[in-house]
C-alpha cells in the first residue's frame, strides 16, 4: 500500500504492541523512527502510532471519564504529533514528549465546551433525581433548597 493511502486505525486489542510494529516496519530504534517521521515517512508514523496508542489511550482514559472523549483526545495527540513532526528531536525523550502532548490535549478538553455541556447535563440529571416528589408529599430539592410540590 502506498504511504499516502495508509489509514491510521487504533491497534487491535489482544495483540502485543511489537507484533503490530513488526507488520508495518522493521524493528528500528525509536530515534530512527523519529528521524523518519521528521522527514514525513507515514510508515514510521504508523509504527509509532501502533507502538504508543494503547499507553496514551489508557492514560487519557484514566483522567477522562468518558470513553468516546478519551478516544478523541488520543487521536488528537497523534494528529498534533504529525503536525509538529518537524520540531521533533530524536535525541530527546520521545515518550515524555508524547505524554506531554496528551496532558495538553486533556487540559484543552477540560477547558472546552464539550466538557462544560456534559457536566451541565449531569448536573441537571442529578437535580431532577434529587427533586423528585414522593406521591402526595413535599420533597426538598437538594440542588436549590426549595420545596417542590406535586
Amino acid at each position: 500500500m502506498p504511504p499516502a493511502l495508509l489509514r491510521m486505525q487504533r491497534p487491535a486489542t489482544g495483540r502485543r504492541e511489537t507484533e503490530c510494529v513488526e507488520r508495518t516496519a522493521p524493528m528500528v530504534s525509536e530515534q530512527e523512527l523519529i528521524e523518519r517521521i521528521r522527514r514525513g515517512d507515514l510508515v514510521s508514523f504508523k509504527a509509532v502510532f501502533e507502538r504508543y496508542y494503547g499507553g496514551v489511550h489508557a492514560f487519557t482514559r484514566g483522567v477522562v471519564d468518558n470513553g468516546f472523549h478519551a478516544e478523541e483526545i488520543t487521536q488528537n495527540v497523534f494528529i498534533r504529533l504529525w503536525l509538529k513532526r518537524e520540531a521533533l528531536d530524536p535525541s530527546r525523550n520521545f515518550k515524555a514528549f508524547l505524554y506531554t502532548l496528551a496532558r495538553h490535549e486533556i487540559a484543552d478538553y477540560f477547558r472546552s465546551d464539550r466538557y462544560d455541556r456534559r457536566r451541565l447535563r449531569l448536573d441537571l440529571l442529578h437535580d431532577a433525581v434529587a427533586c423528585q416528589v414522593v406521591e402526595g408529599r413535599q420533597s426538598r430539592c437538594a440542588a436549590d433548597g426549595m420545596a417542590a410540590e406535586r
